[in-house]
């Protein structure tokens, strides 16, 4: 993810699709961005447990030990935690439908 100033912009306002590929498959995400970027304090928000940002100080060993953990029980966990934010935060209905009603109420004015 970009990091040089020149790209702060792009940083703080733009959102990889292929980290919403990795949220689909219930992955574990590690990053390695500006901590004011937008994937960075969406997923620290709301995928914490799976998620960790290098850039960060924090103790990687934690992550690691969930991320490789490969047991039925620890994939349903995640999975299940990216499907509800997929569901909340990137399905057509929560980024389309609040579109549409935006350019309605331009279009009708």
């Amino acid at each position: 993810y970009p990091t040089q100033h020149k790209f702060r912009q792009a940083s703080r306002y733009s959102f990889p699709s292929k980290s919403r590929l990795y949220l689909a498959a219930g992955l574990p995400i590690l990053s390695f961005c500006e901590t004011d970027s937008s994937p960075h304090l969406f997923y620290a928000e709301h995928y914490r447990t799976y998620y960790h940002n290098i850039r960060e100080n924090a103790d990687i060993a934690l992550f690691l030990r969930t991320a490789m953990s490969v047991s039925p029980d620890a994939m349903a966990e995640r999975r299940q935690v990216a499907d509800g934010l997929i569901r909340e935060y990137f399905s057509d209905r929560a980024e389309l439908l609040p579109f549409h009603a935006m350019l309605k109420s331009v279009c009708h004015d």
